[in-house]
């Protein structure tokens, strides 16, 4: 039988003692800041659902839109400190995992709540009527018949509706200061905690990650903390897949709001955003070279002018000149390859050969980038041939640009 050297022996057993002591204060971490995280839950959870629920201040729908899966999300977190207070890690992280697909349905919601906070916020619409019930006056201009008593009625019913909303959202205005207010609110507002469990979904990453990489591959817990680490990161991906879908319709709709008229199709099913910014447009022939406003999506490039300064109506937006297709794209760089002040693009398409030139050199790399990126990933996939007047007369289906998940991974 051979004995290990004594020296060999200390060096192991100091380096489990590491670990052990790296896994307690990971742990610790962990309780601690659950109680945290739980002590804000509860502010939202005591303070704004379950007192809604009782007064009955918000519709049910209206109720769901805001906090979505929140209760579930805090009955959940309970129970995973119950158990890691009792020093029960592997049966705690075992019931926790199962509830963790929670936190992306919150994620998928949470947009939508911030949107109907901001409409409740409205305190004075723009409805006139609504100071008044509507005059049977309205219907001196219509001949008498049962249409006409039918219309004031829907008339008085909306009124009515309209009303007893604007009542309601009044009163949750009230109520959100009142509750904000209070000092267990730390100046928080609601806006301020609605993020937590995504916030919470990141710690929990790293967290879980620090105890499993702490934690013997003999003992009971790793299988459980290793579990938990792929369902975390998986959740997380989703999580983030979800923002970034979201931050993306936000980007497509101000680029549809900032072109003139709409003939231009910017919001498209698949279609994401990549970049916008001036590029100087290089003429084939000997004419003038034009500063244009290029927008840059998965699937198109669209070029743009400012439309003028004095138009009554679109003097803060671009009229659309040009949609060219990046699947019948060839893209090279002609010159810019060196630290030199900018760069030339040329983007050959059937019909036409495009060169943007630009005088920062940061500008054209990326410019050349992400061209080459969305061209690649598009050419990669069998789609059938779009004319321009199709490009920008009819969407683009969804099958043809890249997924958000492959998004998520490029951009």
């Amino acid at each position: 039988m051979l004995l290990q050297p004594a020296a060999a022996v200390n060096t192991v057993e100091e380096q489990r003692a590491r670990w052990e002591w790296k896994r307690s204060r990971t742990a610790k971490e962990l309780v601690k800041t659950e109680q945290k995280y739980l002590e804000q839950l509860d502010l939202v959870t005591t303070y704004f659902v379950a007192i809604l629920k009782a007064k009955g201040t918000l519709q049910p729908g209206v109720r769901e839109a805001i906090f979505g899966v929140l209760e579930s999300i805090h009955y959940s977190s309970q129970i995973l400190l119950l158990h890691l207070e009792r020093g029960h890690l592997g049966l705690g992280l075992k019931g926790f995992c199962q509830k963790l697909e929670l936190y992306g349905h919150y994620a998928e919601n949470l947009e939508q709540a911030k949107k109907t906070l901001q409409i409740l916020r409205i305190r004075k619409w723009n409805c006139l009527w609504i100071s008044g019930p509507p005059s049977l006056k309205i219907l001196a201009g219509i001949p008498s018949s049962p249409v006409a008593l039918l219309l004031f009625i829907a008339l008085m019913a909306a009124w009515t509706s309209s009303r007893e909303q604007l009542k309601k959202n009044k009163s949750f205005c009230r109520f959100k200061k009142l509750q904000e207010s209070r000092p267990e609110f730390l100046g928080w507002q609601l806006e301020d905690l609605l993020p937590l469990p995504l916030q919470r979904l990141h710690e929990y990453k790293y967290l879980f990650r620090d105890l499993m990489e702490n934690t013997s591959p003999d003992c009971a817990e790793f299988q459980h903390l290793a579990k938990a680490v792929k369902s975390v990161s998986e959740v997380s991906q989703w999580v983030h897949c979800t923002i970034r879908s979201h931050d993306n319709a936000k980007q497509l709709l101000r680029v549809q709001k900032l072109l003139k008229g709409h003939k231009t199709k910017v919001l498209t099913p698949g279609r994401w955003y990549i970049q916008e910014g001036w590029l100087m447009e290089v003429p084939a022939k000997g004419e003038e070279v034009k500063r244009k406003m290029f927008f840059l999506f998965s699937d198109i490039l669209v070029a743009t002018k400012p439309c003028h300064p004095l138009h009554p109506l679109n003097s803060d937006k671009f009229a659309c000149q040009a949609v060219y297709p990046l699947n019948q794209c060839t893209l090279d760089k002609v010159f810019g390859h060196t630290q030199s002040q900018g760069g030339l693009l040329s983007l050959i398409f059937p019909h036409k050969t495009l060169l943007l030139m630009s005088s920062n050199q940061e500008d054209i790399n990326n410019w050349y980038l992400n061209l080459t990126t969305a061209i690649r990933r598009l050419q990669a996939r069998p789609t059938p041939v779009h004319q321009k007047e199709d490009l920008t007369e009819q969407p683009v289906s969804s099958t043809e640009a890249p997924t958000v998940q492959e998004m998520c991974q490029d951009f």
